[in-house]
């Protein structure tokens, strides 16, 4: 006997659950963590550029010969995972490594949690929101240690002049970028998806979906 089971607040669990995850993703993905300080073109005008990196990649601007003008280049500046500039982005890149995969099983749960609620003896949902937790958790902590890794030369030539020195927690004429607060909205995400499971778990064995089964429905929708 099967039976598809969807609530609003499964269903909002689960795009809550999915949401984070590809946040995390476009996080570790996306080379805009930090927005460097405004560059000026002296070379084919006075337009201005910035140039951004991320944890292992980095956008910078080529001279195009061709075109007459500077072009946006994006790439992996650390070949090897020895070669991130910093250990505490080191660290974020595992912490945030981890929190994919934790968030990739808490969707892939929320999603069989349609067709199956218990597993092992366990709510499916619950052992989402168990995950989701623990991936806060280290999203969380690679937020807080990723502004350590503002020391390195690289952030000295992006966000500082030439005598000050690069420090921990000093962004100097940099900006925050989209990454962060992807990493932000994917724990802030992860967070509340944990809340949301046990309201979730509740209105899958609620009274009303147990009526639809006893009436012999395999495809149940409740409110």
């Amino acid at each position: 006997m099967w039976f598809i089971i969807i609530t609003c607040r499964s269903l909002f669990h689960m795009l809550v659950t999915v949401g984070s995850l590809m946040l995390v993703i476009s996080a570790i993905a996306t080379p805009k963590w930090l927005i460097g300080k405004e560059i000026k073109d002296t070379i084919y005008g006075n337009k201005t550029y910035r140039q951004t990196v991320g944890l292992y990649n980095r956008c910078t601007h080529i001279n195009n010969l061709v075109m007459q003008r500077l072009e946006p280049n994006c790439g992996i500046y650390a070949k090897t995972f020895g070669k991130i500039d910093s250990i505490a982005w080191q660290a974020c890149v595992v912490f945030l490594g981890i929190s994919s995969v934790l968030l990739s099983v808490a969707s892939f749960f929320t999603i069989l949690a349609l067709c199956k609620q218990i597993c092992l003896k366990k709510s499916v949902l619950n052992l989402a929101g168990v995950l989701q937790g623990i991936a806060g958790l280290f999203l969380a902590v690679a937020i807080v240690i990723y502004p350590v890794g503002w020391d390195t030369d690289r952030i000295k030539r992006m966000c500082l002049g030439q005598t000050e020195d690069a420090q921990a927690f000093k962004i100097g004429q940099c900006e925050l970028g989209i990454s962060f607060y992807f990493a932000i909205g994917s724990c802030v995400g992860a967070f509340f998806g944990c809340l949301l499971s046990g309201y979730a778990d509740r209105s899958v064995f609620s009274n009303d979906v147990q009526e639809e089964i006893l009436e012999g429905k395999h495809l149940i929708c409740v409110a």
